[in-house]
């Protein structure tokens, strides 16, 4: 009975983040509506963020960026480091020429990082605001929308080996199983890259 009720939670839990983690990547793909597009003509960094598992194991950053368009308003950005670097003079914070990006224009998750955004930006002066406060023009949405439906692919192919030895073999190896666990850890990794 225990045996049972720990494959049927396991299922649930399966089903939940497959499902999560398609429908947040097919509309993030899909959605048309929230796209923005702004001609950049200087850009600051306002916050970056290290993410890490329990504080010991580096898993990236995140970098957020105050753009002034042409006609003067403000929209903050999420990119990487290097794409700032390759598109305005750290110095002069002006842009190299023509920066024009179409990104997804989306509400940033954590509140703890909206709210010190919040009061970094409110702390600038003269500014015009482009786009409702607490929102984000991400650059990087579709990486993390195509990282997210490879690792459902790949959850679902596992499933799909795992369930067809069981059936003919009636037991899976070791070696298998340590397979799935290491790549389990690393979907983990990417997941944790991804969300928000």
């Amino acid at each position: 009975m225990k045996e049972r009720t720990t494959k049927i939670l396991g299922a649930i839990l399966l089903v939940f983040f497959i499902g999560y983690l398609s429908v947040t990547g097919i509309m993030d793909l899909t959605n048309k509506k929230d796209l923005i597009t702004i001609k950049a003509d200087a850009a600051v960094k306002v916050l970056e963020v290290e993410h890490s598992i329990n504080g010991l194991i580096p898993m990236g950053k995140d970098h957020y960026y105050a753009a002034v368009d042409e006609k003067g308003e403000m929209y903050l950005l999420k990119a990487s480091k290097s794409w700032y670097k390759k598109n305005f003079d750290p110095a002069t914070y002006e842009a190299r020429g023509d920066v024009t990006v179409t990104a997804l224009n989306k509400r940033i998750d954590d509140y703890e990082i909206r709210e010190e955004i919040e009061d970094r930006i409110a702390k600038m002066e003269g500014i015009t605001r482009g786009q409702d406060a607490g929102y984000c023009i991400m650059l990087d949405y579709k990486i993390n929308a195509i990282i997210k439906l490879a690792v459902v692919i790949s959850a679902l192919i596992l499933t799909i080996m795992v369930i067809y030895i069981k059936k003919k073999n009636g037991e899976v190896g070791k070696g298998f199983m340590t397979f799935v666990v290491i790549t389990a850890f690393i979907f983990g990794i990417c997941i944790l890259m991804v969300i928000e």
